[in-house]
């Protein structure tokens, strides 16, 4: 699997074959000095046409070791973002506001960390970067896990996409009008969106390879 793990001061991506749980622990044991894995508290994003469930066998295995995870849904008083196909500018808006209730669970901490999967990865990237941020509640791991940061083909193709992992209760659910949203458009390799994405994270992350 790949794992790149980006702060608002470095991103790392490594190539791995262990599980994403055990790789995202060694990454805080080795960036943790002082500190229990609890007191740096963890938001899950999951991706799109999505919820939390995505999470629950990582959030059960983190949990147990001991860490304080909570899935964005969970924060949010939902299941998760949504919809989860509308402009991403929008959902990082929601993170903006699960940060918030984040925060007021842990007065006393300075950062936290997000794992992100997929589309969540480019959400949570776009917070980072946003006018919003909070920089007295700063990001201070972000690992995204299967994110498609140079955009991906699939999201040219409308009908790939809407069937892609997802099912007609879900279209229901979040009433789509229209398979082709915005959240795709936005993830079409050389978009608007990813190239300026890419252009204000270069100016405000130092891109490390390991």
């Amino acid at each position: 699997s790949l794992i790149d793990i980006h702060s608002s001061n470095y991103a790392i991506s490594i190539n791995s074959t262990k599980n994403k749980c055990d790789v995202f622990q060694e990454w805080n044991d080795k960036n943790t000095t002082g500190c229990t894995a609890s007191c740096v508290p963890i938001i899950l994003v999951h991706g799109i046409y999505a919820d939390d469930s995505t999470w629950d066998k990582m959030k059960a295995d983190l949990k147990e070791d001991r860490f304080d995870v909570y899935g964005i849904g969970e924060l949010l008083g939902t299941k998760g973002y949504a919809p989860t196909n509308d402009d991403l500018r929008k959902s990082s808006k929601k993170l903006k506001q699960a940060v918030q209730e984040l925060k007021i669970k842990h007065p006393d901490a300075k950062k936290f960390d997000i794992v992100s999967h997929s589309q969540g990865g480019i959400i949570s990237r776009d917070y980072i970067i946003s006018y919003f941020y909070d920089k007295y509640f700063t990001v201070r791991n972000l690992i995204t896990l299967d994110t498609p940061h140079k955009g991906t083909g699939v999201a040219s193709e409308p009908a790939l996409t809407g069937l892609a992992g997802a099912g007609i209760a879900i279209f229901e659910r979040e009433n789509q009008n229209s398979i082709f949203c915005d959240s795709h458009k936005q993830q079409i390799p050389g978009s608007d969106f990813l190239m300026e994405l890419e252009k204000r994270s270069k100016e405000n992350v130092d891109l490390q390879k390991v």
